[in-house]
């Protein structure tokens, strides 16, 4: 069943990794999926169809919903009853308590995001939630509803099964669960199985901060250092560039961007580049802006990027909303998601990222990719490899599959000899697989972290990249002081 109360903390976990403050969009489809998933899984459900097409969802949803709901455009009927005519309130709270529960609800908003907003701008947007109407929107917008909860996403609510020229969904009979946090008071379960607990997503990350990053009785529980930090003063013109986007995130449709960039890979040459902007992800050791438009090294074709937050020096919105490259950028996009839409599509964009991130290992997800095939020395594995996550395609072969992988490469007859003759000194160690990103630096990095601890067998061009690292740090130790 879905018989969870409409606390900040369950809707939050309903849209993340998006925030529900100052995002008047993800609040009121927070607000929509909690009322579409309580009419399916009641315990006495309102809408107790098992298979059910948009068509009979809609007439359930919506006063005279063939007339007034139409799919392109938002309804117009002034039926107090149908569900678009409700506020925030009155789909949360339809109980004589309404007032009440209100105030609460929008005490506890206040509470939950103090950490991340000054406390009068919490409030004077809670206060703006009074003439919300969730449901009033195109029936477009409800299908999207429909396809989020049955979508790729970290939870599965409906299966959406093709039927000739249309579709259906199909309730599940097991559900994700949602955790209710409580500030300093967390319940958590241990997995039925036994098994050990997976490794934390972002969406953890997220929750498990917005728990512990307010002092415990005057006391900080909670730190996170990052594995390196930039400049203050760098770091203040990063959070006021990312509130920037935020605003920008907010309008509708998203424009283009002109940015100037410092880009590493051209020299530290000042770029001038028109993009997209799709989202922002931290990792390693940075934020970035992730973007689909002209690059650095390519001013005339459309292409995924990463720009680092620190190093793009100047932005401004374009008004650009014609011409060659956004022609290309929409023809991109359309590809992407075999749509005609006229607004870019941000969020199956934003899918495309998270599927081709977990395709190979490493940050550039555009670049191409290959498979690796590497040796952990058997103590190093059994202490520090075992049983840790890397990426999805980070996979432990045996020894007879690795001699497999040796005789199926590139190499010449001598180098496939050369190498199973070194392969033959280890039988006992630990081989894996795994899917990388050419060209992507962080990859290299990680490699090089390893040190003495690691051998890359495959692909060739790797190997002998690592060969000439190893030859060129053994160059600056070779004078004995």
């Amino acid at each position: 069943m879905f018989n969870y109360s409409p606390t900040i903390t369950i809707l939050q976990q309903l849209v993340l990794p998006a925030l529900l403050i100052n995002n008047i969009e993800a609040l009121n489809k927070a607000v929509r999926l909690s009322v579409i998933l309580k009419s399916l899984y009641e315990q006495q459900p309102s809408f107790d169809k098992h298979n059910f097409t948009y068509q009979e969802y809609q007439t359930f949803l919506f006063k005279n919903a063939s007339e007034f709901h139409p799919r392109d455009t938002k309804p117009t009927h002034e039926e107090p009853e149908c569900r678009c005519n409700k506020t925030i309130k009155q789909l949360l709270f339809p109980s004589i308590n309404a007032n009440q529960q209100w105030q609460q609800w929008k005490d506890s908003f206040i509470d939950y995001y103090a950490n991340v907003s000054h406390i009068e701008d919490i409030q004077s947007y809670t206060q703006s939630l009074e003439e919300q109407y969730p449901f009033q929107v195109t029936g477009k917008t409800i299908i999207n509803d429909l396809d989020f909860l049955s979508g790729k996403h970290r939870y599965k609510w409906l299966e959406k099964i093709p039927n000739k020229n249309s579709f259906f969904y199909q309730k599940l009979t097991d559900l994700p669960t949602l955790k209710e946090l409580i500030r300093n008071n967390v319940n958590i379960e241990m997995p039925k199985d036994g098994s050990k607990y997976p490794f934390i997503s972002a969406d953890d990350l997220q929750l498990f901060t917005d728990v512990f990053s307010q002092p415990i009785r005057g006391i900080q529980r909670f730190f996170i250092h990052p594995e390196d930090q930039i400049h203050g003063k760098v770091t203040k013109n990063v959070y006021a560039l990312e509130k920037e986007l935020r605003m920008i995130w907010e309008q509708t449709p998203v424009p283009l961007l002109e940015i100037t960039y410092l880009s590493a890979s051209s020299g530290n040459q000042h770029c001038e580049c028109l993009v997209y902007p799709v989202c922002i992800y931290y990792y390693q050791r940075s934020f970035y802006l992730c973007a689909l438009g002209t690059t650095p090294k390519n001013q005339e074709s459309v292409n995924w990027y990463n720009y680092r937050l620190e190093r793009i020096q100047f932005f401004k919105q374009s008004d650009c909303n014609s011409g060659k490259i956004f022609e290309k950028l929409q023809k991109r996009c359309q590809q992407t998601v075999q749509s005609h839409d006229d607004d870019l599509p941000l969020d199956k964009l934003i899918v495309e990222i998270q599927t081709r991130l977990d395709d190979a290992y490493g940050v550039d997800f555009y670049q191409n990719s290959d498979e690796m095939l590497i040796r952990f020395p058997r103590d190093f594995h059994n202490r520090y490899i075992q049983n840790t996550f890397r990426h999805q395609t980070f996979k432990k072969i045996d020894y007879e599959e690795a001699k497999t992988k040796i005789t199926q490469s590139s190499f010449s007859p001598q180098e496939k000899e050369n190498l199973m003759r070194k392969l033959q000194n280890f039988p006992e160690d630990a081989y894996y697989i795994l899917r990388y990103r050419k060209e992507d630096n962080s990859v290299i990095m990680r490699l090089r972290a390893w040190g003495p601890n690691i051998e890359v067998f495959l692909p060739r061009d790797l190997r002998q990249l690592m060969k000439e690292d190893t030859n060129t740090t053994w160059s600056h130790y070779q004078d004995d002081i």
